[in-house]
């Protein structure tokens, strides 16, 4: 008896430290995680040194914020600095240059930066010092046809324009994010393609893509060098940027010759050893694109080889999805295997560190499913992202979908769906559109407004075109969004942390229509009984919350967030910025007093009666 407990003993030690070691061995490959992309470089804003002739009216402070709402600023005792460093600043006064050049020269740039323009300001940012993209406040501006912030002037007059209005309220810092093309050019000087806007992102919203540049003007010159700087240029009173991240990008890339295929008749059940099976075709192709040898089989194994050519000794990031299996080799090894459920080889990218140089090079797959789709992409400091094997699946020949668009014309629209939400899927949510074009995103879970958003309601393509495969909303314009978590907490003192999680005494009840059939949400916490209401505001600005709370609150120690964030600023008694995205403004006549904590929640006390109304509006 003694013998076997010894035993079940050591066995449980056993299991227990195999329990252990793969939890261990799970974090370490969690640490080391491939990245999705290689990183961008960052512009130092410590002093003025990463510019050229800094000594014209632009310096560097620590922020720069409003003082007052958006329909107020309008001069420059608006605005608030605060000694430093982090930002870059232009003070404009008469005599001093308007522009000012990063201290490098590029031709292809991508580059992430977040900007500030007070009320009415104009900048532009020239990329190699001619091709423009206009940053200009037309937060209030929502006609057809006019310069939306985001506009690409051009010399003659035929500006193309962003099809929404993605800016921000003036005094709010807004993101942008562009790829420029610079102009492909022979040897002897003709023009091969146009420079063009790869992407632009305002705030997170796509409001360019692949647009040529063949007629903006800039600064342009009569020379057309292939590289310049990154200009920035304002004639308005105040200009601020921060955040600057850019990689400028060699205009060679990888390339390769002697390509020759081998295809192995076969359903494959597992990934194969091709070195010991006999090919049942052969050949010699241009590129590694499958439809393009007209296999006959309905499943098969294939190798391609050939030589890569590098130009630049880097480390490159490798990324690869291949329909059930598949790997790149290069130099004899094997750089990434993913094998789908198989339980192991999951990771999708490899960081190899690759000398300038020829390399014998292989891409060896199987088709044993219905899935065919094939997609191997490889980036570096140096070379931007590119598709190695392009149109394997021929998806360009695909019919486009035409986008299933949701309007709120004469009356709300609600739409439950998915949506990603802070890197995460929110699935108990619901979007709800009004006709005044001022829109939001609830979350049914936990309580809370999690995104707002202006302009056109939004796509539901991807919920209801087919299988719906990702069941994710998205929103017509750029969404503004606010941390989740629990509006209501029990805090036995104003110290205690808010909590993480909905307390389990929050019991949520679904909704209500109102007499303009807007949503009202209904909660109950303890003993009180709570309503939101959630409506555009007044002067639609923004949104409204208005919440009503029934019930005794005996203990005085019921709180509710109004906001959280890194840093909230008071402006004024009913007014507060908010991480510099939005704006907060208290409505008259609320019942309790907002408390400013650790300048990063906002909270007010519920008051101890039967009925009290908390109101506030988020402007942005």
């Amino acid at each position: 008896m003694k013998q076997k407990e010894c035993i079940r003993y050591w066995l449980f030690l056993l299991m227990t430290s195999i329990l252990v070691t793969a939890c261990t061995d799970k974090k370490e490959q969690a640490s080391s995680k491939i990245p999705e992309k290689i990183p961008l470089k960052v512009l130092a804003l410590n002093d003025m040194s990463a510019f050229d002739a800094p000594d014209n009216g632009w310096e560097l402070v620590k922020d720069i914020y409003p003082n007052l709402l958006p329909v107020d600023i309008g001069n420059a005792e608006a605005l608030t600095t605060v000694p430093g460093n982090g930002v870059l600043l232009k003070n404009n006064e008469e005599g001093q240059s308007p522009m000012i050049s990063a201290g490098f020269e590029h031709e292809d740039l991508e580059v992430e930066l977040s900007f500030l323009l007070p009320k009415n300001a104009t900048a532009t940012l020239l990329f190699q010092g001619k091709y423009g993209l206009e940053l200009r406040d037309t937060w209030r501006n929502n006609s057809p046809g006019l310069n939306f912030c985001g506009t690409i002037p051009s010399s003659d007059n035929s500006n193309i324009i962003p099809s929404v209005n993605a800016c921000k309220a003036p005094g709010l810092w807004q993101q942008l994010k562009v790829f420029f093309r610079c102009p492909r050019v022979d040897e002897q000087g003709n023009t091969i393609k146009e420079a063009s806007f790869e992407y632009v992102y305002l705030n997170g919203h796509l409001i360019h893509k692949n647009v040529p540049l063949s007629a903006v003007s800039g600064t342009a010159s009569a020379e057309d060098k292939k590289a310049g700087p990154l200009v920035f240029r304002t004639e308005s009173p105040h200009f601020a940027i921060k955040d600057i991240k850019y990689q400028a990008y060699a205009l060679a890339e990888i390339s390769f010759e002697d390509i020759t295929y081998r295809v192995y008749d076969s359903l494959f059940k597992s990934f194969p050893d091709f070195t010991t099976l006999q090919a049942t075709d052969s050949g010699n192709t241009t590129a590694f694109e499958i439809p393009q040898l007209n296999l006959p089989y309905k499943h098969y194994g294939i190798v391609f080889k050939g030589t890569l050519n590098v130009p630049f000794t880097d480390t490159y990031l490798w990324q690869v999805d291949f329909g059930d299996g598949g790997e790149i080799v290069i130099d004899g090894k094997s750089i990434r295997r993913f094998i789908r459920n198989s339980g192991e080889f999951e990771e999708r990218g490899a960081l190899v560190d690759i000398e300038v140089g020829q390399h014998p090079f292989e891409i060896r797959l199987t088709k044993s499913s219905w899935r065919k789709n094939i997609n191997i992409f490889y980036e570096s400091a140096s070379i931007s992202k590119k598709d190695l094997v392009h149109d394997l699946t021929q998806k360009a020949n695909r019919n486009p979908v035409s986008p299933i668009l949701v309007k709120a014309f004469k009356q709300p629209e609600m739409v439950r769906g998915f949506v990603k939400h802070l890197g995460e899927t929110k699935t108990h949510v619901i979007s709800v559109g009004d006709p005044k074009g001022v829109h939001y995103t609830y979350n049914l879970k936990t309580g809370s407004l999690i995104k707002l958003w202006k302009g056109q309601f939004g796509d539901a393509t991807a919920m209801w075109h087919s299988r719906g495969n990702t069941q994710l909303w998205h929103s017509g314009n750029f969404t503004l969004d606010i941390p989740d978590g629990a509006p209501v907490a029990r805090l036995n003192a104003e110290s205690d942390s808010w909590p993480k999680s909905s307390p389990e005494s929050i019991n949520f009840h679904g909704y209500h229509m109102d007499l303009e059939q807007r949503p009202v949400f209904d909660y109950s916490f303890d003993n009180l009984k709570v309503e939101e209401h959630i409506k555009p505001s007044a002067d639609n600005l923004g949104l409204t919350k208005s919440i009503h709370i029934n019930g005794d609150n005996i203990s005085g120690s019921l709180w509710y967030r109004l906001a959280s964030g890194e840093k909230i600023v008071q402006l004024s008694d009913l007014l507060y910025l908010v991480d510099g995205n939005y704006f907060l403004r208290m409505e008259p006549d609320n019942d309790p007093v907002p408390i400013l904590r650790n300048d990063s929640e906002l909270l007010v006390s519920i008051p101890k009666k039967l009925q009290s109304t908390i109101q506030y509006s988020l402007i942005w």
